[in-house]
């Protein structure tokens, strides 16, 4: 297949995820709902995205990926007072580079798969913890004791607003959300899982001595594991990471010519020798904050920042990236812009990313 028809395949392949990005919308939100009851009792953005799709790109090239997820939920409702909820989810993505560079994601995370079309899955869980301090337990103590004098003999349905509101009116129901809210911007909530990835490339590399064009196929992989601390509030968290992988370099490329009495050289241009197999441990730590929404005129967009600071301690290279997200709608479709430098060529690349949903846990 010629460059150009590789080209526009890859670009055929970004306008299908494109257009079945709707349908994996419909499996996001019923995470959104179950996750926004638990976290508080007003409407805010889900703290994790299952289903989503990012295209992003620069000088260096541009990678797209879609990802489909499954959820499931293990949820006490936050009226109960000591509300504990389990969210797990499994998801598979599939990532392609768009064009014949590597990718754009290369630099910023040192992977080795980048430049081929992968799939990887991911097995994760949210774990919210309880919404009950003194102050609350208190109200919801009083709150019962008010509903069994108000109905004797009964006894009162969990710990609510609603109760709050027949026992003491619109006073009690206030400090029962105050409370409520004060308990959601204290407590941490935490979030793991582990991660695969497996790729498949076909490398072309001459022999330096005779110039014969040889070619050969290789199966890169990689395997992780993350952890995060999510605030309350979901406008910042922290993540650590460790990945192993095993990927494939071929060698530089360059022009080579046999030597030779005749008039015309015998040349080649390209990589030469066998491709080497590359081992790489990747430890990294990333944050993100959200600090605010800001007015643009049109709309208020929510601006964050993502920082993560990535470090391969097999060759002792560095990796830095700064994704600044600089709008959004309430459909979830971001975008922004981002940075990334390397230790290796001391570089700063520059690019664009858009990605469907911009939220706290997204892509952790």
């Amino acid at each position: 297949m010629s460059e150009h028809a590789q080209l526009w395949t890859r670009v055929g392949v970004a306008a299908l995820i494109l257009a079945v990005s709707t349908a994996a919308q419909a499996k996001e939100d019923v995470a959104a709902r179950a996750l926004a009851a638990t976290a508080a009792p007003n409407a805010r953005e889900p703290l994790s995205s299952l289903s989503a799709i990012s295209i992003e790109g620069g000088q260096d090239g541009a990678t797209a990926t879609l990802k489909f997820g499954a959820e499931r939920n293990d949820i006490s409702w936050l009226r109960l007072g000591n509300a504990v909820g389990h969210f797990r989810t499994a998801s598979v993505a599939l990532s392609a580079p768009v064009d014949n560079k590597r990718g754009f994601t290369s630099s910023l995370t040192n992977d080795g798969l980048s430049d081929m079309a992968s799939v990887s899955i991911q097995f994760s869980e949210l774990k919210i913890p309880a919404t009950a301090p003194v102050d609350r337990q208190t109200l919801c103590g009083e709150m019962r004791a008010g509903f069994e004098k108000l109905h004797p003999g009964q006894t009162a349905p969990g710990c609510s607003t609603e109760l709050a509101f027949e026992v003491g009116g619109k006073a009690l129901a206030d400090q029962y959300n105050a409370a409520i809210d004060q308990a959601l911007a204290e407590r941490l909530i935490s979030y793991f899982g582990v991660s695969a990835e497996i790729g498949r490339r076909s490398y072309e590399f001459y022999d330096p001595t005779t110039l014969a064009k040889s070619e050969a196929n290789r199966t890169p992989w990689r395997i992780g594991a993350f952890y995060a601390w999510i605030g309350g509030r979901e406008n910042w968290a922290l993540t650590i990471r460790y990945a192993h992988e095993e990927a494939f370099r071929e060698g530089q490329p360059r022009t080579v010519c046999l030597a030779s009495s005749a008039p015309v050289l015998d040349c080649a241009s390209g990589a030469f020798g066998h491709v080497k197999r590359i081992k790489k441990d990747i430890l990294s730590l990333e944050g993100r904050w959200a600090p605010a929404q800001v007015d643009l005129g049109i709309a208020k967009a929510k601006v964050g920042i993502a920082p993560k600071v990535a470090y391969d301690t097999q060759a002792d290279n560095w990796a830095v990236a700064l994704p600044i997200y600089l709008f959004g709608d309430k459909t979830g479709l971001t975008g922004g812009v981002r940075g990334d430098w390397t230790s290796t060529d001391h570089d700063i690349t520059v690019g664009v990313f858009i990605t469907k949903t911009l939220s706290i846990t997204n892509a952790l």
